[in-house]
């Protein structure tokens, strides 16, 4: 994998775990890409700051979306889902276990919601860092108090999302 995509699906990852955050009431502080630091490529950061109370499916939706990107498929092999839990997604892997909910299956959230994480993506990969704005252009959020009521509708899959940004070619 080259280096640029080595940082798209970093991206991918982190954009994950904001824009389900969001649709699952979490308000994201930043999002980011750590250069240089090997222990933490990227992060998500939400408020309040302990982090405790993320449901399980925030904690998987990173690798789950990672592994659509880096795979280009919805159902990655067991293999391929542990090369990515045991890399940059260890701290989220381990945070699933002490949930009591390990075996969470992102998939259609995560699915539903792709075109929004490609388009944070994006974001993240040019700018580096992505704020709460970012995210709620991503989804679509309209303005105002039907905000709230647009976020559970993504979240059941009532309400429906627009084509994913482009993504670069796989080589």
């Amino acid at each position: 994998m080259t280096g640029d995509r080595r940082r798209m699906a970093l991206a991918i990852h982190e954009a994950a775990h904001a824009v389900v955050g969001t649709v699952f009431d979490r308000d994201v502080e930043v999002s980011r890409l750590i250069a240089g630091d090997a222990d933490y490529a990227g992060e998500t950061r939400f408020c309040p700051l302990d982090g405790l109370d993320l449901p399980p499916v925030v904690l998987a939706a990173g690798v789950t979306a990672q592994a659509r990107f880096t795979y280009g498929t919805w159902h990655p092999s067991r293999v391929q889902l542990a090369a990515l839990r045991h890399g940059c997604g260890r701290h989220d892997h381990a945070a699933l276990l002490a949930s009591g909910d390990p075996y969470v299956d992102p998939t259609p959230v995560v699915r539903r919601l792709y075109p929004a994480i490609t388009e944070l993506a994006v974001e993240l990969y040019h700018a580096g860092e992505a704020g709460p704005g970012h995210v709620l252009a991503a989804l679509g959020v309209p303005r105002g108090p039907s905000g709230p009521m647009y976020l559970s509708g993504l979240r059941t899959g009532a309400t429906s999302l627009r084509e994913p940004h482009p993504m670069p070619s796989r080589r």
